[in-house]
């Protein structure tokens, strides 16, 4: 899938690309077992990680993020375990769900929610971004980063539940007004989020689409480029401006895409189980999604 520029024409097209650079599965196997064998020989391991779906799937989704580099990935686990046994935003890491999303989550987004699931059956996510209150941000980025841990817990509570490996997310910049993007204390905010995403939270996403995105995004989207790695660039799928349905319903059915976008979904709270509409039927290709690991 590239970024910015063509857009894959289903579920179909972007798994045959990701599935293509990947290793044999008794490759992939191995590389898991070396990098479980050193954590293992450090003591670090069960994860204590009250969202995880094993320790397992975890080396897995950082041996993808890194291009299975064991080493890299290795490096990355071990940095991530340290920094959930530390962090103390509110609370734990592990706890954080059982709080409500702290004030300051809202300073970067007006809307938010749950708006269904996709064609896979994973749960799709709706994101407003505000950068209206960007003025609020100057001095709050330690803040905004906890917040941001909490919202990523939420994420990845919920596909827990629903026994999925990724989540679809619907990014909408229709309220960033275009000086927010040369602003220092708005880049910094998304360069410390999509730092701390790619190092903590890696291969929490299958793709990411775009909407409402202003002319200039690209300028903004340079200043991000040093902190993502390249599969994560990978994910971003830029809407039409207009008519973004014609191209959401080849991923997501209308029904689960919000009515701001063309859909009919009415939007739950982060905090509530996402509806079930078209999860019994996506059973079976959930199960396809993990059999071929796709992103």
């Amino acid at each position: 899938m590239s970024s910015w520029t063509k857009i894959p024409a289903n579920w179909e097209e972007v798994e045959r690309g990701e599935t293509a650079k990947f290793p044999p599965k008794e490759i992939i196997a191995s590389k898991v077992t070396e990098v479980r064998t050193h954590l293992q020989q450090s003591n670090l391991l069960p994860i204590v990680d009250t969202n995880a779906l094993g320790d397992d799937d975890l080396i897995e989704r950082f041996l993808i993020q890194w291009n299975f580099d064991t080493k890299t990935a290795e490096e990355k686990m071990r940095a991530m375990i340290q920094w959930r046994a530390t962090w103390n935003g509110w609370g734990s890491v592990n706890s954080v769900c059982q709080r409500p999303l702290p004030q300051e989550a809202s300073w970067t987004r007006t809307l938010s929610g749950w708006a269904g699931v996709d064609m896979r059956g994973r749960p799709v996510f709706y994101d407003r971004l505000s950068g209206n209150q960007v003025n609020k941000c100057k001095g709050k980025l330690e803040v905004l980063l906890i917040a941001h841990v909490a919202h990523c817990e939420h994420l990845r509570q919920r596909m827990k539940q629903m026994a999925v490996t990724r989540v679809t997310n619907i990014i909408d910049l229709r309220e960033i007004p275009i000086s927010a993007l040369a602003h220092i204390h708005f880049i910094q905010v998304l360069r410390g989020i999509a730092s701390l995403t790619s190092d903590y939270y890696p291969e929490t996403t299958a793709t990411v689409f775009i909407a409402n995105a202003p002319g200039p995004i690209q300028k903004a989207w340079n200043v991000l480029l040093g902190v993502i790695p390249e599969r994560v660039k990978s994910k971003f799928v830029m809407l039409p401006a207009k008519d973004p349905i014609t191209v959401l319903q080849n991923f997501i059915k209308p029904n689960c895409v919000p009515e701001c976008l063309g859909g009919t979904a009415k939007l739950q709270p982060l905090g509530d189980l996402p509806p079930e509409r078209g999860v019994a039927k996506s059973v079976l290709e959930g199960q396809k999604e993990i059999e071929i690991m796709s992103i």
